[in-house]
């Protein structure tokens, strides 16, 4: 028997693990092939109507400003990633993790060269970086295309998978233009003049840092073009909210599978604008424009991975939950169940959570960690990693009642985290939610 794994990558954002079986004549003995294949899926959703919770308001008024991309400004998103894996078992520590057993590999750059200059790719680099196999756009079909893969898989890879890593250069490009939640479009993404480049020296690590610092650039006047800025790290772990298990038989009879990574182009990318500022003195990379006081942000690697059959259709649930009304960051929390279309029980395979900004915030809440989930009589919990345990048994939130408003409750991760409520870390605060609705993705 051979086990066949594919790479597929797709918009909305979602990761495929697929396996298939061909047929042969009739003189010969049928061979049924699985296939395991990823796919990105961008999974969008409009909840404009629920995010206006505080009336309108101009914040071109204001001093401090906090904007975000939405599904149509942001028009390209390519990262440059290296491999993608599987794995069985890790050692978690914080961010990062060690000892990962059990992996498979289901995607890896054709130019394996590039393993060797991640601590010196830099964005000077990356800038006029044209090489094929390198940077893929997200956004598109095309993108998506270059990441499809086929790998044979063994009888020993059955086994369950609870994680898995996405590796990436550091660098990033994208283009759009960002909204306040008013809907007044504010910042434009900029390509960098050579001079606007900084070279920052080398992090702890030996990695060579770069920053672009716009200092004639105008960030406020239209219309976008690519940015390439650079992230701290180009490694990131995640764990499937329920583990992918490949057994004996599935590989016996062929099973189709995908793994869907999927994320909402909503609310991805964010710049927040001060009232003043300094020249530039930070030793972190960013991308700031120093005449208008804006940094911007793009996650490094933020998708939900979810395990599908290849023939169903990935299916969501959306949430808009009251988060944070700590001083200057008051935002609303955008919590996606992700689940297949065939599945009467509606099992949730994974789950995406990004806070999402108001109109009165002047700063970026980091929404809460979701990692893994469970469910009972319809109502989810959902859990973090534990820093006293070094595995993912925190409760971030609970208390969600599947396709109904209610009240939730979330878990401070520190005094103030998410408003005055918010007395020590670990304390639990209620916040109402409301039940936006469902969406089929693919």
């Amino acid at each position: 028997m051979r086990v066949w794994l594919f790479f597929l990558l797709l918009v909305p954002i979602v990761f495929n693990l697929s396996c298939g079986s061909t047929e042969k004549a009739a003189s010969e003995p049928e061979k049924l092939v699985s296939s395991l294949s990823s796919r990105f899926v961008a999974s969008s959703g409009s909840i404009d109507t629920l995010l206006r919770f505080d009336g309108p308001r101009d914040s071109r008024y204001y001093s401090d400003v906090t904007a975000q991309t939405t599904l149509a400004s942001l028009t390209s998103l390519k990262y440059f990633i290296t491999s993608i894996s599987l794995c069985q078992e890790m050692n978690l520590s914080e961010s990062g993790y060690s000892s990962a057993t059990g992996c498979i590999t289901i995607y890896q750059t054709a130019d394996t060269s590039v393993y060797s200059i991640y601590n010196t790719y830099s964005i000077s680099e990356a800038l006029n970086d044209t090489i094929d196999s390198h940077f893929f756009d997200l956004l598109t079909e095309k993108g998506r295309a270059k990441l499809v893969q086929t790998k044979v898989l063994a009888a020993s890879d059955v086994g369950t998978y609870r994680y898995g890593r996405i590796n990436v250069m550091r660098p990033v490009k994208i283009t759009g233009s960002f909204f306040d939640p008013a809907s007044n479009e504010l910042f434009f993404t900029k390509t960098p003049k050579t001079s606007e480049i900084v070279a920052l020296g080398n992090d702890s690590a030996g990695r060579k840092i770069e920053s672009v610092v716009y200092s004639t650039t105008d960030t406020t006047s239209p219309d976008p073009s690519e940015l390439t800025l650079m992230n701290s790290n180009g490694e990131t772990w995640f764990a499937f909210a329920r583990p992918l298990e490949l057994t004996a038989t599935d590989i016996a009879d062929g099973i189709a599978l995908d793994v869907r990574f999927a994320f909402n182009p909503d609310q991805f990318a964010s710049a927040v604008a001060t009232a003043s500022c300094g020249a530039y003195s930070s030793s972190s990379p960013t991308a700031f424009d120093e005449t208008n006081c804006v940094t911007f942000s793009v996650p490094m690697a933020k998708f939900a991975a979810v395990p599908i059959k290849t023939s169903e259709k990935l299916t969501k649930e959306i949430y808009v939950s009251d988060f944070s009304s700590a001083s200057g960051s008051e935002s609303n929390l955008r919590i996606e169940l992700y689940y297949s279309d065939s599945d009467s029980a509606r099992t949730v395979l994974g789950v995406d959570v990004t806070a999402v900004t108001k109109e009165t915030a002047t700063s970026v809440t980091g929404a809460i960690q979701a990692l893994t989930v469970s469910e009972k009589s319809s109502v989810v919990t959902i859990y973090g990693y534990n820093s006293a345990t070094d595995v993912i048994d925190l409760v971030t939130l609970t208390g969600l009642t599947r396709g109904v408003a209610g009240t939730l409750t979330l878990t401070c991760t520190g005094a103030g985290a998410f408003g005055s409520d918010c007395t020590a870390k670990g304390k639990t605060v209620s916040r109402a939610y409301t039940y936006v609705g469902t969406k089929i993705i693919n």
